[in-house]
């Protein structure tokens, strides 16, 4: 009788115990912690952090419940792209502000739209400068005649992506127009057909690259209007 008394005495205790609010802990891997007392107050506290992705940075967020509070760091992405990736022949040209006739006279003939879409062309972009030597008359000319200033401006285009490092090494490369273009190599001085010089080199589109010369190019069988 008295074991029995004293089993349900416990019995009776540990009940009391837990309607009263003993308190209870349990720890695991992360940090979390719960209190049972007259109320219920939890608090639960976590922090997740995220490393960089290509790029560097880190996103962390913390959290805390009874209201929750989050802050967030954002990720900051830093990257590098060789020439103007997106851009494509004629919007770069744009952009170099000396090309201002070329784009004109391409503008006169639709090639344009040509440089503008999806493609590999590389285009040998004589200069304001090398158009200005010649004569004013000439170019009006040229510019009232489209089929001829067309057949001038495709034979300063070659299809295909051709860097410099492609183009010193060849003899020639055949234009869109049809014909040869002559490539001579001396020392630094990369010259076309005898008489045009490269002046700068692998300015990079979207859809090729552009070689600067200072001088316009003429197809063999192309002789100016005076």
């Amino acid at each position: 009788m008295k074991r029995l008394m004293m089993g349900g005495l416990a019995l009776l205790t540990a009940a009391t115990l837990a309607a009263c609010g003993a308190p209870t802990t349990s720890t695991g891997t992360g940090s979390t912690s719960a209190t049972a007392a007259s109320g219920t107050t939890g608090s639960t506290t976590g922090t997740a952090t995220t490393g960089d992705t290509s790029s560097t940075g880190g996103t962390t967020a913390t959290s805390t419940a009874s209201g929750t509070t989050a802050t967030a760091t954002g990720a900051s992405t830093t990257g590098t792209a060789t020439g103007a990736t997106g851009n494509s022949i004629v919007d770069v040209a744009t952009d170099q502000g000396n090309f201002t006739v070329l784009l004109t006279a391409l503008q006169a003939t639709g090639l344009d739209q040509t440089l503008s879409q999806a493609g590999e062309y590389t285009v040998f972009a004589p200069t304001d400068d090398a158009f200005a030597a010649l004569p004013p008359a000439t170019l009006q000319a040229l510019l009232a005649d489209p089929a001829t200033l067309t057949k001038i401006l495709q034979y300063h285009v070659v299809a295909g992506e051709v860097p410099a490092a492609d183009v010193v090494s060849a003899t020639s490369l055949t234009s869109l127009e049809g014909q040869d273009i002559a490539v001579t190599v001396s020392g630094s001085t990369v010259t076309l057909n005898g008489d045009t010089t490269v002046t700068a080199t692998d300015i990079a589109t979207s859809n090729g690259v552009i070689h600067v010369i200072d001088k316009v190019l003429l197809p063999p069988d192309v002789t100016l209007p005076s």
